[in-house]
């Protein structure tokens, strides 16, 4: 709806090392916010909180960030 947001950005980092830990340290935090546990598998955060869903990708040097209101919505912006 109108009213609902989708936030997506991305980081470079200069090692592999420092994605990994920004990822980690961005998932505990995220996890604080929405007072919601994040699930790892490896190189993906999940937290489902009540109203939104946060996914933390590491890949590389690279962490993705992305909210959303809902898992349809999450999947469509995956699909992109």
């Amino acid at each position: 709806t109108e009213d609902e947001e989708v936030i997506v950005w991305q980081s470079e980092w200069d090692s592999t090392d420092d994605a990994a830990e920004f990822g980690m340290a961005l998932a505990a935090r995220e996890s604080t916010r929405l007072d919601a546990d994040a699930e790892d598998d490896g190189n993906t955060f999940s937290i489902v909180a009540d109203d939104v869903l946060v996914e933390i990708a590491v890949d590389g040097t690279s962490v993705t960030y992305i909210q959303a209101p809902d898992e349809a919505t999450l999947d469509v912006v995956l699909a992109d």
